[in-house]
């Protein structure tokens, strides 16, 4: 009998990068930019910026206008 499992891990990226870079502030909400079609947007976000309203895909520089406080890293 084959068993199946889906996780949903939705701040897996920056969790990693934290625990690698110990350096990162953890009060400092964290977000990981790409750049898709010539314009660079968020990759992924902590907790707290999700909690702002950011998500996945959506202009960088709108994710600043909204928390200007925000640790930017690209995405590996």
């Amino acid at each position: 009998m084959r068993h199946a499992i889906a996780v949903y891990l939705p701040t897996w990226p920056t969790d990693r990068l934290r625990r690698q870079c110990g350096a990162l502030p953890s009060d400092q909400p964290l977000v990981l930019s790409t750049r898709q079609a010539g314009r660079r947007t968020v990759f992924a976000a902590d907790a707290e910026p999700q909690a702002l309203g950011l998500w996945p895909g959506m202009p960088l520089a709108q994710a600043q206008a909204m928390v200007p406080r925000l640790a930017l890293r690209t995405a590996p």
